[in-house]
């Protein structure tokens, strides 16, 4: 297909076969060997480590690389993961006085959640929230 196209000239055709070869046969510096439990089969692929939010999809061809991919909308990963020790992606709930957020909260329960100031809750612990009380003016004359 590509040799039938004259303006391709032979540089870029050794180049894209280069780099076809590089993304085709992958190195592995380690591997991780999987079973099916139900089949029997074994799949051998090159292992990665996945940064938090990330998730490993495990390969499905043999001597391919696993790839880190982002956790589907609605759940998360706090820590960082690999090949060997593949966590799941989780969907966290939050307290009905709280609101989600995009990251975790700095003080108290490590949830994706925070106070709900809106409808008046406050608290730096979003586990703990707390209804704000009216403050009341005694010194304020009628």
């Amino acid at each position: 297909m590509f040799l039938k196209n004259k303006a391709l000239d032979g540089k870029k055709i050794k180049v894209g076969l280069f780099l076809f070869f590089i993304c085709t046969s992958e190195s592995c510096v380690r591997v991780v060997e999987r079973t099916d439990f139900f089949t029997g089969k074994t799949t051998t692929c090159c292992f990665v480590e996945c940064q938090p939010n990330l998730y490993v999809r495990r390969c499905e061809v043999n001597n391919t690389a696993d790839r880190c991919e982002p956790c589907p909308p609605g759940s998360m990963l706090l820590d960082p993961t690999n090949s060997y020790f593949p966590f799941p992606c989780r969907r966290y709930d939050c307290p009905p006085e709280t609101r989600r957020i995009n990251s975790l909260s700095a003080t108290g329960c490590r949830i994706p959640c925070e106070c709900d100031e809106s409808r008046g809750y406050s608290g730096a612990d979003p586990c703990l929230c707390r209804r704000k009380t009216p403050s009341v003016d005694i010194n304020r004359k009628r």
